[in-house]
């Protein structure tokens, strides 16, 4: 999100140059306790962060005087600050389209973060048109489970770079996010959305994520299990990394130790799975 919003940028353009500087901006800012690291991959990597709430409301706090983003709940902004605004977070339903009907001078909007229970959500912004919004996230309650209708014209945001979809929607890209030229990033979250098939003919598209709960699929889960039955152990040694001190079988083991897991030889555990030989 940092790269589609240009706030890291390498002078050689290179993309992978890119993410690996904002790695390293996320490692500095854990070094110095800014934030807390929340999650990590598998390889120690950092996944998912927080940040403590005075910081945070100093932070937002600074973002308003600045005009740097703006939160909406119910009540609208000053017309003469939000015009100049960049970035917008809505927290309320049906407010989107009266803000912007209050405010539409605010088309050159750069991203747009959507926290509602709204199915027409698509279609407001798309009769907004916004050519050159570069990140939108659109966040319903998972337990709403609302059938959104994503309509062509998404299509028409040519500079959009980063694309976010979690909660309780369900309906389906529209082939025309094809057309995006810049789109690199679409990231799908809880969510049961159909990707067309013609997204993978997108040359600047890097990050396709659909993160699911895997856990529930049972013709996923035996996939895994066949796949850990006969692959040797060798290539099969997960490194992971203690996040706090903790005692493993009587051996004490010191926060930031990284633990090779034998994934091989959980996968026959009768403890874990039924009949693991079969």
């Amino acid at each position: 999100m940092w790269i589609a919003e240009k706030l890291i940028v390498v002078n050689s353009g290179n993309r992978r140059e890119a993410e690996d500087l904002a790695e390293d901006v996320l490692n500095d800012l854990v070094s110095r306790n800014l934030i807390q690291v929340a999650k990590r991959t598998y390889d120690g990597r950092i996944s998912g962060c927080r940040i403590h709430d005075l910081l945070h409301s100093l932070c937002v706090d600074l973002a308003k005087e600045s005009n740097f983003f703006h939160t909406e709940h119910n009540a609208f902004g000053d017309p003469d600050s939000v015009t100049r605004l960049r970035r917008i977070t809505f927290y309320s339903d049906n407010v989107m389209d009266k803000f912007f009907a209050s405010n539409p001078k605010l088309k050159k909007l750069r991203a747009l973060f959507c926290f509602t229970r709204d199915p027409c959500i698509f279609s407001q912004m798309t009769l907004l048109d916004f050519k050159f919004l570069q990140v939108l996230v659109v966040d319903i309650p998972q337990n709403e489970k609302q059938h959104v209708t994503i309509p062509n014209k998404l299509g028409n945001m040519s500079c959009l770079r980063y694309l976010r979809l979690e909660g309780g929607i369900s309906g389906e890209l529209p082939n025309s996010i094809v057309k995006v030229k810049h789109l690199e990033t679409v990231d799908v979250r809880k969510s049961c959305i159909m990707i067309p098939s013609g997204v993978w003919e997108s040359k600047p598209l890097r990050h396709l994520c659909d993160r699911d709960d895997n856990r529930n699929m049972p013709y996923f889960k035996a996939a895994i299990k066949e796949t850990l039955r006969l692959y040797p152990p060798g290539p099969l040694l997960l490194p992971r990394v203690s996040m706090e001190k903790s005692t493993l079988e009587g051996y004490e083991i010191q926060r930031g130790t990284i633990v090779h897991v034998n994934a091989w030889a959980i996968a026959r555990d009768p403890e874990i799975w039924e009949n693991p030989e079969e």
